[in-house]
């Protein structure tokens, strides 16, 4: 079994390279590719199944490992073969599809789970070998066909083909011998028996683009399993305290198959963007979200294991996953942007600019309504304030960008879905808003650690990286201000954010970042220092300033013109007119705009090199004679079989979290009403579809204990003490005195909740049947081709 995995380890970084070069080649890719084929190995042979399947699965396992064993050594000249590659890819999408075979109708517990994560990751570890794999096969290349044994085959040998497409279930290249053929003449032929026509020159982009075509049909050959784990993750929601090991089995499952995703679709250069997110995950933002919440939290095994393994391996493993949450921050992020409501390429058409932003506002709401309900920003606030707090503690190791871009990226998406709430104002948004209310100590740690890391790094060298980044976080602070945040909090925390900022003489230099500083102070007091800086900025600097008030004005819910009073009023000084220095002023803002683009780019654009860092599992030999049977380890419950489902992704056992699961597992006596860790647990519930009646005030989540408070409200009564503990004795609807010993338990609307619950489950049966037929069906379906 896996004792030594998961995101500790790392190729020995002088066989790093970089992506598009020769990377993994030879004895490097032989020590990440060969141990994962072994630890799949044990794994197929635990599977509770005995059948022709398993065998063959066996055999090609076993003939893949042989192969990795005797590859050649990198330093004589050689690299990986196109047959050894292929016939990798072929041993681990067969895999995937024995796990999936044999594990439909299961939870996804950490017998099922790991060997997932060990699959996708060895898939992402195979397709990389593509780029460097010689001879390599092109979709749309000629080839001379050669070297076939079989009687049938042998007649083929000579002739000239044409590669349609890499087909991973067999490990072959369907080719197509004359142009007229039908796809059911097509042929199915191994790679070592195709001789490729190359171009004289160009050699390397067709093998990269080989390469990049190749993993997508390795990811077309595996899109239903990827689609059905989506669905039973959304299924399976542990979104609850008491199944701590669910929770870090699921983030490590998505953060598994998001990298597969990337290295097998993406771009080689950025990983993939919102719109190609939205496609993956069927067009169903809930789903999308569900894949955010479990992505963006992976870094919590790591988080569990820090000081366990060298510093330097521990250094590369937080660099490797930084960058997966980083691109998949900026794919999720792109969810809110009109690309993914009209589609890339799509024309609006001739409808008026407010109808089109009506509808934009509309779509940035729904999509963040799911975000809210899956908790979604939490998760990215942790994040975020995870990887400042390492840059606190000294450079980022294995990055050359700090950890500025998951800040940068929540910033922006809680200023975009407030400044829509600000245009709609209506019920959603109105919930939207209490939301961000009881997230604001969260988001205010984030800001006041980042402008900590900013003091700290003054005068170090990535210091121009986090004042790129700064106008982004002024922004969030800005518009948490408009929100509530100087009425609803003390000034300790939020007065520590201008303290440092004060302290700071860049931001107050700066137009840009001091016009967002002033808009976030303006229901406090004028700072003395504020008044003394504008007078000392220059002609064209003041002109800036203006123009960026107005600009960001929206943010505090200012027109424009609004903005400029405001702030004319506050300092207390008078606008610039309209000049020369006006132009140049829109220039700077324009500036500020694209240069954390730019520093993200350029962030993600390492993205390839940091997933080189694939780490070689460690397999243990001696565990297979007494390992239990797969789905024993955590049915039983106990301490031990639970400490070595989690060894399996070389973590810790968790002290005292056996008993909870056994307790968890075996609750007994009357029960009341639908709690909403039981609702979690049901497969099928999408609390999110329950009425609006159904659902919390606070933060839209379906009922478990409501509670009314004496102006009519339901809340959820966890909810609702969270919110009079961080945000003060108020009504979060109606802004009067509340307290909670004024709510009353609601016995009729919980039987409601059950009511609609039942009713929910009832209807997944019908379609989870529905399912099953409809895949029943598609699998008598045979592929066209001849294997040859």
């Amino acid at each position: 079994w896996l004792v030594s995995g998961g995101w500790v380890g790392e190729v020995d970084a002088p066989r790093r390279r970089a992506w598009g070069s020769t990377a993994m080649q030879g004895s490097a890719a032989k020590d990440v590719v060969g141990p994962y084929l072994e630890a799949l190995t044990l794994f197929v042979a635990l599977q509770p199944v005995d059948n022709v399947e398993k065998g063959h699965v066996l055999h090609l396992l076993s003939v893949s490992v042989s192969g990795w064993h005797a590859a050649p050594d990198p330093e004589l000249g050689y690299g990986v073969s196109a047959g050894l590659a292929t016939e990798t890819c072929e041993a681990v999408v067969c895999v995937l599809r024995l796990l999936h075979s044999s594990g439909a109708d299961k939870p996804l517990t950490a017998n099922r789970c790991t060997p997932y994560v060990c699959s996708f990751l060895a898939l992402a570890c195979t397709v990389r070998t593509f780029e460097e794999a010689q001879g390599l096969p092109v979709p749309g290349q000629w080839a001379v066909i050669a070297g076939l044994q079989s009687e049938a085959g042998m007649t083929l040998n000579g002739l000239r083909a044409v590669v349609e497409r890499f087909h991973p279930e067999s490990g072959r290249f369907i080719v197509r011998l004359l142009p007229e053929d039908p796809p059911a003449a097509w042929k199915k032929v191994r790679a070592e028996n195709l001789r490729p026509e190359l171009p004289p020159d160009g050699a390397l982009a067709r093998a990269a683009d080989g390469a990049r075509e190749c993993g997508r049909a390795c990811l077309a050959g595996v899109a239903e399993i990827f689609d059905d784990l989506l669905r039973e993750m959304q299924a399976e929601d542990l979104e609850n305290e008491d199944i701590i090991l669910g929770r870090i089995l699921h983030s490590q499952l998505a953060a598994a198959m998001w990298e597969a995703l990337v290295c097998c679709w993406g771009d080689r250069g950025m990983g993939l963007r919102g719109s190609e997110l939205f496609e993956l995950c069927g067009g169903d933002f809930s789903l999308c979200s569900h894949l955010a919440r479990d992505v963006l939290s992976a870094h919590s095994m790591v988080q569990l294991s820090l000081g366990l393994g060298p510093p330097e391996q521990e250094a590369r493993a937080l660099a490797r996953l930084r960058a997966l949450q980083e691109n998949f921050a900026r794919a999720y992020c792109e969810l809110f942007q009109p690309s993914v409501l009209w589609g890339a390429g799509c024309e609006p058409g001739d409808a008026p600019m407010a109808e089109l932003q009506r509808d934009l506002d509309g779509h940035i709401l729904k999509v963040a309504a799911s975000a809210v309900h899956l908790g979604v920003f939490a998760e990215l606030a942790l994040a975020a304030e995870f990887y400042l707090e390492r840059a606190l503690e000294g450079p980022s190791a294995g990055r050359r960008v700090p950890p500025v871009v998951l800040p940068v990226m929540l910033c922006r998406v809680v200023c975009t879905i407030l400044l829509s709430s600000f245009a709609t104002q209506d019920a959603s948004s109105a919930l939207l808003q209490r939301h961000f209310r009881l997230l604001m100590p969260d988001l205010l740690s984030v800001l006041l650690t980042f402008f900590e890391v900013l003091a700290a790094r003054q005068h170090c060298e990535d210091i121009e990286d986090y004042f790129a980044a700064s106008p982004a976080a002024l922004d969030a602070f800005a518009a948490l201000s408009a929100i509530g945040l100087w009425s609803l909090f003390s000034e300790a925390v939020p007065g520590r954010v201008v303290s440092l900022l004060l302290g700071m003489p860049r931001v107050l230099t700066d137009p840009a970042l001091f016009a967002r500083l002033v808009l976030s102070l303006l229901s406090r007091p004028l700072e003395p220092a504020l008044a003394g800086a504008y007078e000392a900025l220059a002609p064209g600097d003041r002109a800036a300033f203006w123009q960026q008030v107005a600009a960001r004005g929206k943010l505090c819910c200012l027109a424009p013109a609004e903005a400029k009073r405001a702030v004319e009023e506050w300092l207390p000084v008078s606008a610039e007119a309209e000049g020369p220095g006006f132009d140049m002023g829109a220039l700077q803002v324009a500036a500020t705009e694209t240069a954390v683009d730019s520093l993200i780019n350029r962030c993600l654009a390492e993205l390839p090199d940091s997933l080189r860092d694939c780490p070689p599992p460690a397999t243990q030999r001696e565990a297979v004679g007494t390992a239990a049977p797969m789905g024993t380890a955590v049915e039983s419950g106990g301490p031990e079989e639970v400490a070595m489902g989690l060894s399996l992704l070389g973590l810790p056992a968790l002290p005292g979290q056996a008993p909870r699961l056994a307790a968890a597992d075996g609750r007994s006596g009357q029960r009341r009403g639908v709690s909403r860790k039981e609702v979690a647990r049901i497969r099928g519930i999408d609390p999110q579809q329950a009425p609006e009646e159904l659902r919390c005030a606070i933060d839209g989540k379906l009922l478990g204990t409501p509670v009314r408070s004496p102006h009519g409200h339901m809340f959820e009564k966890a909810t609702l003490e969270l919110w009079l503990e961080r945000c003060g004795s108020v009504c979060p609807v109606t802004n009067l005195a509340l307290r909670m010993e004024d709510c009353v338990r609601d016995k009729s609307v919980e039987r409601q909740v059950v009511e609609w619950v039942r009713a929910e489950k009832a209807q997944h049966k019908e379609r989870a049947q529905a399912r099953r037929l409809q895949k029943a069906l598609g699998a008598q379906q045979v592929d066209a081709g001849d294997l040859c």
